[in-house]
């Protein structure tokens, strides 16, 4: 079975020229941090800002290619690791008929972001590599980039907190929300 989850953030990774890509369960406490290449993982971070490039790259290429054909990419799943290697397929439809492509991590983001798609991984996949969010500070040990947390982000943990009822963690994430909107 699989699991939706949400591409909560892309932070620099410890790995030199790599990005880490977190996605969290929808409504759920697991998560999973994917590292992708420094190209994937700039343009990624563009396209979560919705900025543009002065020419299109080439995850834009293929947007507009399949804008064009009779090709719907219609959600991307994560389906297996094997051997330190995510395997990602990229589901379409074509004539009434299901097909799938397959696809690095990387590239299967890029698109899902800019056609906004839904991000699916298999339970198992989940369940092998993913980890359990306990705290905000598990996704800061994850990541180990908690400044460059967004409001937004903080915001989609501390509904995820509130509704497990932890009321600490979450005054601290208000606190922290705050502080960044005075910042600003």
């Amino acid at each position: 079975m699989a699991v939706l989850v949400e591409l909560i953030s892309i932070t620099t990774s410890a790995i030199d020229n790599y990005y880490d890509v977190l996605l969290i369960e929808k409504n759920g406490k697991r998560a999973l941090s994917i590292p992708i290449g420094e190209y994937e993982g700039q343009h990624l971070a563009l396209s979560i800002d919705k900025i543009e490039a002065n020419r299109p790259l080439t995850f834009d290429l293929l947007c507009n290619i399949l804008s064009c054909s009779d090709i719907k990419p219609e959600y991307v799943i994560i389906k297996e690791f094997i051997d330190g290697i995510f395997y990602v397929d990229i589901c379409c439809e074509k004539n009434g008929e299901k097909i799938s492509f397959d696809s690095r991590c990387s590239d299967a983001f890029n698109l899902a972001v800019k056609l906004s798609l839904p991000i699916f991984i298999e339970e198992k996949v989940l369940n092998d590599v993913g980890f359990e969010i306990t705290s905000p500070n598990t996704i800061c040990d994850q990541s180990n980039e908690e400044e460059d947390w967004t409001i937004e982000e903080l915001q989609l943990l501390l509904k995820e907190v509130e509704e497990q009822g932890e009321k600490e963690i979450a005054d601290l994430l208000r606190e922290k929300i705050k502080d960044l909107e005075n910042e600003n």
